[in-house]
């Protein structure tokens, strides 16, 4: 009888083990139609990642073509200001040099003018003689 009272105490330790044991990782079993949900969660979520990933890459290719246009158009720019500066200082010096040739001509115009009424006192003079 001692060793079926010892028997009994060493078999219910090991039963409240298995219980326990079972207790705890039955729970933690997954059904079929939970599995397949959280299979389908998983590809969705691949799906939605790789999208991502491909917005992501055009999104840089974007970035790398706005940069280039930037770049292109500061270059433009920069001829621009150049070429205007060019202008600016061309029509200055068209200017002054319009306004010599009309300094020039207005004394041409002066000097014929006057050559014309010394010819013409001239002609008065031997018209009297």
């Amino acid at each position: 009888m001692f060793s079926a009272k010892f028997t009994a105490r060493r078999a219910y330790p090991l039963g409240l083990a298995l219980l326990a044991a079972t207790t705890l990782t039955l729970p933690s079993c997954v059904t079929a139609k939970r599995y397949d949900d959280m299979q389908a969660r998983q590809r969705n979520e691949q799906e939605a990642r790789l999208a991502a990933e491909q917005q992501v890459r055009q999104l840089k290719a974007d970035l790398q073509k706005t940069n280039d246009a930037l770049a292109e158009l500061r270059t433009d720019q920069k001829r621009l200001v150049a070429d205007s500066t060019q202008t600016g200082n061309s029509l200055r010096r068209t200017r002054t040099l319009y306004s010599q040739l009309t300094e020039s001509y207005d004394k041409l115009l002066k000097n014929s003018d006057r050559a014309l009424a010394d010819r013409n006192n001239d002609y008065g003079k031997l018209a009297k003689d």
